[in-house]
């Protein structure tokens, strides 16, 4: 009576989460060993392949399943199928940040993610914190220097991260201090009107009046 072979284990490297591009390789452990001899037939969704241990190149979600083996000897004879399950979620995408760069003392922040996906956590890595959102905009109000910096952004989805995005840095730009005007503001007419204030290092003066709109 010959003997069929044995698989003893079946295995595939799937992790739980996959990246677009990633491939998935099935193997198996048999007795006796393999001699050269074996011929083997392996079954999945849309997939047959007669390798000893093959690869799924660039895997999907769409490929999840079962993934059947059967041996066969040179004699003939035929293992018992033994199958690997295959339950992979899709990794995210690595997020792109867009939006403007540089602000001034009390404006708003906005940044957005150019990935958006009903399904997804954007978590935002930021000067004031971390924020688990729910849509693709970070907004901050009445920002100040304490938001300067770097920003990154991450995103989830079914238990699966992404990789971090490039990191922007943020410039917040301070406001001058509010003008203090100094002159004779007491004069007869056909004289010459006088005005100045504190000098200000970087600053622009934008003055106004009645005849007056001057830099």
């Amino acid at each position: 009576v010959l003997e069929p072979p044995l698989i003893t284990a079946i295995s595939n490297t799937g992790s739980s989460c996959i990246a677009t591009g990633d491939s998935l390789l099935l193997s198996a452990s048999l007795f006796p060993l393999d001699d050269g001899t074996y011929k083997y037939f392996w079954t999945g969704p849309n997939f047959t392949s007669t390798f000893p241990t093959p690869i799924i190149y660039n895997f999907t979600t769409n490929q999840n399943g079962i993934y059947t083996l059967v041996v066969t000897n040179l004699q003939g004879c035929k293992s018992d199928p033994q199958g690997t399950i295959v339950d992979l979620k899709a990794k995210p995408p690595k997020p792109e940040i867009t939006g403007a760069l540089e602000y001034c003392q009390g404006d708003s922040l906005k940044l957005s993610s150019l990935h958006v996906d009903n399904g997804f956590t954007y978590r935002w890595i930021t000067p004031r914190g971390n924020f688990a959102l729910t849509g693709p905009d970070l907004l901050l109000t009445r920002i100040s220097s304490n938001d300067e910096g770097s920003y990154s952004l991450v995103l989830e989805k079914n238990g699966c991260i992404s990789d971090t995005s490039a990191k922007i840095n943020i410039i917040v730009k301070p406001i001058p201090p509010k003008p203090t005007i100094f002159g004779n503001n007491i004069i007869c007419a056909g004289d010459s009107i006088q005005l100045y204030t504190l000098l200000v290092p970087g600053v622009t003066y934008h003055w106004t009046g009645p005849r007056l709109n001057s830099q």
